[in-house]
């Protein structure tokens, strides 16, 4: 998670109901895997041309999307709601749920991030898969999450949210566990 992406998650709860919130969170995460998934195959192409361009590109795009943001996404917060706080920020260190909670969230980006790094660099010096090849598979993971994204939901909205935090890092896992045993 990103600025960028603190920023999307405010303006979505800001924009939208509690009962909308769900759908709203779901479309977005579509939206990224789709990004994800053309990005990874666009990239790979891109690197077979020249590396320089990787970086080139997604720069003009993010100069772009500051300026699209400016200009069409409205300020939620009225000046009349900002209350002044008197105090400063205050660490909430005696929240254990909260630090539980955090400590486990670091982990799960901690491991989620070796999707895009390691994973990557793991498939060049160990398998030999070209930039082109890795850009597809990425390309192949995020259509199928994209897919799937809300049928799945569909289907675990009974569970309890944490009960589906569980059953994705298992899933990762699964994943993980997969890279070592079949390669």
């Amino acid at each position: 998670m990103n600025i960028q992406g603190s920023a999307d998650n405010v303006i979505i709860t800001d924009s939208t109901t509690p009962t909308e919130r769900t759908n709203a969170f779901s479309i977005v995460r579509i939206l990224l895997n789709i990004g994800f998934a053309l990005g990874p195959a666009v990239g790979g192409f891109i690197a077979s041309i020249s590396y320089g361009y990787i970086f080139l590109i997604p720069g003009v795009l993010t100069i772009i999307e500051a300026i699209l943001y400016y200009l069409y996404v409205p300020e939620t917060l009225k000046k009349d709601d900002i209350q002044i706080r008197k105090k400063g920020f205050e660490f909430p260190s005696k929240d254990v749920g909260f630090l539980f909670a955090s400590l486990t969230i670091s982990i799960m980006f901690l491991v989620m991030g070796q999707w895009g790094t390691t994973l990557t660099l793991f498939w060049k010096a160990f398998d030999h898969i070209s930039d082109v090849q890795i850009g597809l598979l990425y390309g192949t993971n995020g259509i199928y999450v994209a897919i799937f994204q809300m049928p799945t939901n569909k289907i675990l909205t009974k569970m309890r949210d944490h009960m589906r935090v569980l059953l994705g890092l298992n899933v990762y896992a699964f994943g993980f566990f997969a890279l070592i045993f079949f390669r």
